[in-house]
């Protein structure tokens, strides 16, 4: 998602903080950081009602490029990687298999023949949900060098795929707080000139 003054906000606004020169170029990345900064939060809180994710985990997803006064783009993107299954909550079941809860306030998901085990990632030991391979054309599983059996971790949908639906829905309100910075910048910069 990106937040740019150009298409956004009163044209008539923009033009007289443009005509400013230097502080009004700098008044446009000031409004353009605050209307991406609450973009930034609304799709955290949207992204949220729609999967059981921790508020620090998406915060931390969502990379931000914030607006400069040669570049008034303000920035959003999610990463891509698909989310590791144990970020969400899950429950080992004794009857084995494991089910978790992805949608907020949907049934919890039965993954059959999935099991709860750790994983090395980044030197450090990581709890993961995986299934053993697949079984080969001549029936038996395949095996790492170790003599344990393969596994697939399970990934539910990225972060990016979820911010991607959520984005039409906080449009118009980042538009609207936009418009509301603008004009909070026109107020600022007429009260500095009248003041002179």
């Amino acid at each position: 998602m990106r937040v740019e003054a150009d298409i956004a906000g009163d044209k008539r606004a923009l033009t007289f903080l443009r005509r400013l020169g230097k502080e009004g170029q700098k008044a446009i990345t000031r409004a353009t950081n605050n209307a991406g900064r609450k973009a930034r939060t609304l799709a955290s809180t949207e992204i949220r009602k729609d999967v059981r994710l921790k508020a620090g985990y998406v915060r931390k997803k969502l990379k931000i490029r914030r607006a400069t006064n040669k570049n008034q783009v303000f920035a959003i993107r999610a990463k891509r990687r698909g989310v590791l299954m144990t970020r969400y909550p899950y429950r080992e079941l004794k009857r084995g298999g494991v089910s978790v809860g992805i949608k907020k306030g949907g049934p919890r998901k039965v993954l059959k023949g999935a099991f709860v085990t750790t994983v090395s990632a980044d030197g450090k030991r990581v709890p993961v949900i995986a299934v053993p391979v697949r079984r080969g054309p001549d029936g038996k599983r395949p095996k790492y060098k170790t003599g344990n059996t393969k596994i697939q971790v399970l990934y539910s949908p990225s972060v990016s795929q979820v911010f991607n639906t959520v984005r039409t829905r906080i449009t118009p309100e980042v538009m609207r707080y936009f418009e509301i910075q603008v004009d909070k910048e026109v107020n600022q910069a007429i009260k500095r000139i009248t003041a002179r």
